[in-house]
């Protein structure tokens, strides 16, 4: 009889962040894209490997295993709020891996006010704020080299209204080394350039160190995020 092996694997992370003058913009960049991502509570993202890297670190899409990769993730949160993620990834023909993702986000119905004659709000119609994403990227590693190099361009969209919408480009990059005795060392700046509705996106940069057991069943790390 064959035998099922689980391997539990223990993550204990710290995460320290910094915002300011951050823009109420482009609010699907606040949600995890993938279930790793939603189980490890957001800690060490710029450490993902493959699809999971995406969005938060290009150049972790270069460790993908494998020939190639499909994601499709749904999350329900709080205040009927829905997000759909899809994606695929492949070892391009000239060398490195490529993905392209997309992603859906609902705010839920939201109630609409409108500044009545006398100063005051009154009730309209509901509404329902969206977002959404379309990413291409491209992650490179030299073979038997520890050092990766990830590049990616997004097209935003957001509709405060529901109904009438604005886009925006935006770029990322990313970098990681995994040094001997299981230390790894990465960095990424996504959201560059580019504003919705008249605001700038909140460019976020992140720098991470973590070191996993030989065992690979124990990781610890800690991760710096700066969002301007």
């Amino acid at each position: 009889k064959g035998v099922a092996a689980k391997r539990i694997t223990t993550l204990a992370t710290m995460t320290v962040s910094s915002s300011h003058g951050l823009a109420p913009c482009a609010a699907r960049l606040a949600y995890p894209h993938s279930a790793q991502n939603v189980a490890e509570a957001g800690g060490l993202g710029v450490m993902g490997q493959g699809l999971n890297a995406l969005a938060l670190n290009a150049a972790g899409l270069a460790e993908m295993t494998g020939k190639g990769q499909v994601q499709l993730t749904h999350s329900t949160w709080a205040a009927d709020i829905l997000a759909e993620h899809l994606g695929a990834a492949t070892r391009a023909p000239w060398g490195g891996v490529m993905a392209v993702t997309g992603t859906w986000v609902d705010f839920g119905s939201v109630q609409g006010y409108d500044l009545a004659a006398g100063g005051g709000l009154v009730a309209t119609n509901t509404i329902r704020p969206n977002a959404a994403s379309l990413e291409a990227a491209w992650a490179w590693q030299r073979q038997n080299s520890p050092l990766s190099l990830g590049l990616g361009a997004s097209l935003l969209r957001q509709s405060l209204d529901g109904e009438s919408g604005s886009f925006a480009p935006a770029l990322e990059a990313g970098v990681k080394y995994s040094a001997p005795a299981g230390l790894s060392l990465a960095s990424s700046l996504v959201n560059i350039g580019g504003s919705l509705d008249g605001s700038e996106l909140p460019t976020d940069l992140r720098i991470g160190l973590a070191w996993t057991a030989q065992s690979g069943i124990v990781t610890l790390g800690v991760e710096l995020s700066d969002q301007s």
